[in-house]
């Protein structure tokens, strides 16, 4: 099945799971000298079986299993379960009765990288006449939501614009960098919040959101996120000013240890537990350490005997 490090599969076997348990299986069946028929019957069972594994922690705990607890006996379909399921990392959740149909969750909704959780919608509404505040959570509209219960969040959102003519609704969605971007957050009340805050500026000739670099949070790391995140260019000064106080910081933070180390080890009347006799010599004779005496430094040994002199 290999040719020159270079792996062939039969035209039934597609998705890169199905590569990773067909490459698990052909070790087993040239191990124990099982046929294709063999490996065919068991490659679609344990494809049924681990559809909703994560595939990265798959191949490398079957790998694994091959190089080093692979048993003299051919394991069976349960035994191999038993095994993943006693491994760090095994999640309940991928054994979980699947109420999708095998549906995979949107990636607007989706919780995880497979899209085997999620499934939700947020709805953030801002009533203006009241300035209050509310937050909702819906299903989604995709294959695998609408298998949630509850009403989704489309109509969740057609209901609110009936009851409150004067709100500002929203739902979450993830934009191009794959990022989940909230409902709050696309609100006319976060801007109007910044804007209370100092941290932007309203340009009625543009009708757009502008940063106030002189605000004091430009200065620091969350400045480059807000404006990572709002598309707004942080001008080159300011990035310096940030590298410059952020190696200032480290620098303190490093000497302000070093002197709280220097003068603990200064003031302590303790020392070391000497790993050998000259250890305990130096440590003794040190003149930056006071009450060096043996009694501190051996608390145990018994000092009232009298020690024999060899000259008499």
């Amino acid at each position: 099945m290999s040719t020159n490090n270079t792996t062939t599969y039969p035209e039934w076997v597609n998705s890169p799971k199905e590569k990773i348990l067909f490459k698990f299986l052909s070790n087993l069946s040239d191990h124990f000298g099982k046929s294709m028929f063999w490996l065919k019957a068991q490659h679609s069972l344990y494809c049924t079986k681990y559809e909703r594994f994560d595939s990265t922690w798959l191949k490398e705990t079957l790998h694994y299993y091959l190089m080093n607890d692979m048993h003299t006996f051919l394991p069976t379909l349960p035994q191999v379960t038993e095994y993943l399921r006693a491994k760090p990392g095994y999640q309940d959740r991928w054994e979980r009765r699947d109420f999708t149909n095998g549906k995979k969750f949107c990636n607007d909704c989706r919780t995880d990288a497979d899209g085997l959780e999620g499934g939700f919608r947020q709805i953030y509404m801002w009533d203006r006449t009241t300035d209050k505040e509310t937050e909702y959570m819906a299903p989604c509209t995709c294959d695998a939501g609408k298998c949630m219960k509850g009403y989704p969040y489309t109509t969740v959102i057609s209901n609110l614009q009936v009851r409150f003519k004067n709100a500002e609704i929203h739902y979450s969605y993830r934009n191009h960098r794959h990022y989940l971007v909230s409902a709050k957050e696309q609100s006319e009340k976060k801007w109007h919040d910044r804007i209370k805050a100092g941290r932007c500026i309203y340009n009625e000739g543009t009708g757009e959101y502008i940063p106030n670099f002189k605000h004091p949070i430009y200065k620091t790391f969350i400045g480059i996120q807000i404006c990572a995140d709002e598309g707004w260019t942080m001008p080159e000064e300011l990035l310096n000013v940030i590298t410059e106080n952020q190696a200032y910081n480290n620098a303190v933070k490093y000497y302000r240890m070093k002197r709280c180390t220097a003068k603990a080890l200064k003031d302590s009347p303790y020392v070391p537990t000497p790993q050998s006799m000259a250890q305990a010599m130096t440590g003794f004779l040190s003149p930056n350490v006071e009450h060096r005496d043996l009694a501190t430094l051996y608390p145990s040994m018994d000092y009232t005997q009298e020690i024999d002199s060899d000259d008499e």
